[in-house]
């Protein structure tokens, strides 16, 4: 057998035999929500294969298909199973490229938290003295605020400097600085703490006498043992985040209906909800709900795995 198919085995058995698989494959939850999250990843990034129509073609639009019921109520087009909206658009063909878009602001933003967080927070803890006081209190002022007015405050300020013209253009962006900066709060305090403790380590002190710059130091030794907590809250956040962007969306001040995300599409189903065409924005809700569920699920799943004081 050769080397490369030995040493792919050997970490298969130590996987099969790990805490973490022995507790997932015990938990039918976690299960689920794995299933559910893979689903829904799987699913966004093949959009354009997946979706039953492109709901962006207007050549494939017609009027006279507009708000058509879901295929098993009297009206309904098997051709159209969860219905249609105002402008003759599949629903289900929605839902699916607005999940694309609400994973890559979700996770875009996350990213973002993330670099910003795990960067002030290891900084802070390390150098300590005025630098920790400095970011501390400016994280502290933060957290006094609620994490939806902060990415509130930001979009404002970014659409009011902005010029009219490129809105649209950079609205992604505006989002995705928006839910970042609102969020990066609870990396710093969990990576300061986290590198407070590390930096009094044998070996970081051998690094130290050694001659080993602080940055190096912080990159090859501190990072490594202080993503643990991070992957955790990174996980839960990413549910966070996704909530955030729609919830942007739904107030208008998100991604605008030329690339709607799941938070777009309810906010436009709420205007026809009293119509009667409560399809238009249960669906998206619907679906927005199981992917922030089952990602929730799996950052409180991965808290218990990584964490053996809550076994």
């Amino acid at each position: 057998m050769r080397p490369d198919m030995e040493e792919g085995r050997s970490f298969l058995k130590r996987v099969a035999e790990s805490d973490a698989y022995f507790s997932f494959v015990r938990s039918p939850v976690t299960m689920f929500a794995a299933a559910t999250t893979v689903i829904c990843i799987v699913v966004a990034a093949f959009a354009p294969w997946v979706a039953p129509y492109d709901p962006f073609d207007l050549s494939s639009m017609s009027l006279m298909d507009a708000r058509l019921p879901p295929m098993w109520i009297e009206g309904g087009s098997p051709a159209y199973p969860l219905g249609t909206d105002a402008q003759g658009r599949d629903i289900l063909s929605l839902i699916i490229h607005g999940m694309r878009i609400s994973l890559l602001a979700g996770g875009l933003s996350m990213a973002f938290a993330v670099v910003v967080g795990v960067i002030l927070g290891l900084i802070s803890g390390y150098a300590g003295g005025m630098v920790d006081s400095a970011i501390m209190r400016l994280a502290d002022i933060q957290m006094s605020f609620p994490a939806i007015l902060i990415a509130l405050l930001i979009d404002g300020v970014a659409r009011t400097t902005l010029p009219h013209e490129v809105h649209d253009q950079l609205v992604m962006v505006v989002i995705v600085l928006s839910i970042g900066l609102a969020n990066w709060v609870h990396f710093a305090r969990t990576v300061r703490g986290a590198t407070m403790v590390e930096k009094r380590r044998e070996y970081v002190q051998a690094a130290r006498i050694l001659g080993v710059r602080p940055i190096s130091i912080l990159w090859r030794h501190i990072l490594l043992n202080v993503l643990e907590p991070v992957l955790v809250i990174a996980t839960v956040g990413f549910g966070i985040a996704i909530i955030m962007e729609a919830t942007l969306s739904f107030l208008g001040v998100g991604l605008p209906p030329s690339s709607p995300s799941l938070g777009t599409l309810i906010r436009i189903g709420n205007d026809f909800l009293f119509s009667g065409y409560w399809w238009m924005t249960i669906f998206p809700g619907l679906a927005l709900l199981l992917l922030v569920l089952s990602i929730n699920l799996l950052g409180d799943w991965m808290r218990d795995v990584l964490n053996p004081t809550l076994r």
